[in-house]
């Protein structure tokens, strides 16, 4: 009985036997693995994120001189919420009280800080003051635009357009004056196309009419 086990099988047989096993469990894992990598490579790739711009077009022209003869500090814009990230919001029609985010359009900054850029180019390159500065500068300024977004998002439906509402105004900082304030909505359509990339044009160009209209509320005031 030295050459078998009390189950009648010898040593050697089971060895031969862990070894069986032992090769089944390697081919086993490695079909594991080669199943795991098919499936992967079978996926989809994930969707890239894209980023856009806000381009704002320039004023017709300049100021024969300026309209605030100071230095007018442009402070960011407050907002709330979607509208205050960088994901594109947008809505569907006839649903106005959802909002939505897009998980792979962004713009390339918050529309808070967006929006303040722009303005302060658009009211330098008119001249609408001596000098335009931001909080950044530091200094102490004579004058303060400060901008509220009230709507900044696409708007599904038969024809996508975006929807742009802003209030804007302008304060005396020696006595506290409201030189003004005044709240600008602007639709624009896509033009036939449904794109992402052609919404983001229809936002710099609502953008760009209601600050010319900013603009020539500014002069009249």
């Amino acid at each position: 009985m030295t050459g078998a086990t009390k189950t009648g099988a010898s040593v050697g047989e089971w060895t031969m036997m862990a070894k069986r096993a032992k090769g089944w469990m390697r081919v086993f894992a490695s079909a594991l693995i080669v199943t795991g990598v098919a499936a992967c490579a079978s996926q989809p790739p994930l969707p890239q994120d894209n980023f856009y711009r806000l381009e704002v077009t320039p004023p017709a022209r300049a100021m024969a001189s300026p309209r605030l003869d100071g230095v007018a500090e442009v402070q960011r814009f407050s907002a709330e919420g979607l509208i205050a990230a960088r994901p594109i919001a947008y809505t569907e029609e006839g649903t106005a009280h959802q909002l939505h985010a897009y998980h792979y359009h962004f713009w390339i900054e918050p529309p808070i800080s967006m929006l303040q850029d722009r303005l302060v180019s658009y009211l330098r390159d008119a001249g609408a003051a001596r000098t335009v500065v931001t909080p950044a500068m530091r200094v102490e300024p004579d004058y303060v635009v400060q901008g509220r977004i009230v709507r900044f998002e696409r708007v599904l439906g038969a024809t996508p357009k975006v929807r742009v509402e802003l209030e804007l105004g302008v304060v005396a900082r020696a006595d506290g004056r409201v030189l003004f304030v005044k709240t600008y909505r602007e639709d624009r359509d896509q033009g036939g196309d449904d794109g992402v990339t052609a919404a983001a044009a229809a936002f710099s160009t609502a953008v760009s009419e209601i600050y010319a209209r900013f603009l020539a509320d500014l002069t009249s005031h």
